[in-house]
């Protein structure tokens, strides 16, 4: 007869933050920010575009640490 062994990991500061859907999205929504204002010729809209997807990426960041922080949802 076999004996199946579990293994339980625990949690430590070190692993991976999983983003939330909505955290990705935004993610993904600066990058295509980025990519439109490299092709850009207008330097002023350009920079409209940079000024957003770094408000993005920083609100993607702040999603996936609320969603990763032990105390906040559980």
């Amino acid at each position: 007869m076999r004996h199946s062994r579990v293994v339980k990991t625990m949690k430590t500061s070190y692993d991976t933050a999983i983003p939330p859907p909505r955290a990705v999205r935004l993610h993904i929504e600066a990058g295509n920010c980025l990519d439109i204002a490299i092709g850009n010729k207008d330097p002023a809209f350009a920079a409209d575009l940079i000024d957003e997807a770094i408000k993005l990426a920083r609100r993607a960041r702040e999603l996936t640490a609320a969603a990763n922080d032990r105390g906040k949802f559980r």
